[in-house]
């Protein structure tokens, strides 16, 4: 049985029996990637990935810092972040890179300027007919599974899903990505993954 690391008492506040400390430093958060746009071109986007509220540490403050620092891009896991991102007038790209399902939602997306993560045929299908609908180009980007197991078309469907993308007149492609799932551990998954991308 799983240990219990927060219960509420009678007046209903929240004991918690493990205490942590995090804290994220702002001037360090500016120094990283000042330093990473070292080491790539000058017109290199940046996509800063704060998604599940920042694992815990502040979605929407980290989301400001990145707007500050001039990031182009904001990866986040769902729809529910990316509103909350702009209702806290977040003005960035962003990219939701989970699933939007049931399809009907991609016009949620579409109403607060939020980029889908597409993945299948029957999502670029349900997404291009809206777009239809609303007689408005929307963007996405394509995500292509290389060994993480999660979201994302196989790399042997690839070729089918991006020949229909080129068929379609209402959406447009802006990116596509992987994920690579043990970058950090494992050098050799990791080069063929890229292999396979």
């Amino acid at each position: 049985m799983p240990s219990i690391v927060a219960v509420r008492n009678r007046t209903r506040q929240t004991i918690f029996f493990r205490q942590n400390w995090v804290e994220i430093d702002r001037s360090d958060f500016h120094f990283n990637l000042k330093k990473i746009k070292e080491y790539i071109a000058k017109d290199t986007k940046i996509m800063v990935v704060i998604k599940a509220n920042a694992y815990g540490h502040g979605g929407v403050a980290l989301a400001k810092e990145a707007q500050r620092a001039g990031v182009a891009w904001i990866g986040i896991s769902s729809l529910e972040e990316g509103i909350q991102f702009r209702e806290a007038g977040i003005k960035n790209n962003i990219l939701i890179l989970g699933n939007i399902f049931p399809f009907k939602y991609f016009q949620v997306a579409v109403a607060h300027s939020l980029t889908p993560t597409i993945s299948t045929m029957s999502e670029l299908a349900a997404l291009e007919d809206l777009a239809t609908r609303l007689n408005k180009k929307i963007n996405f980007h394509l995500k292509i599974d290389s060994g993480m197991g999660r979201i994302g078309v196989l790399s042997e469907a690839s070729r089918s899903i991006l020949q229909k993308i080129a068929q379609m007149s209402k959406t447009n492609m802006t990116g596509m990505y992987t994920h690579f799932s043990v970058a950090d551990t494992d050098p050799v998954f990791t080069q063929v993954q890229f292999q396979v991308s």
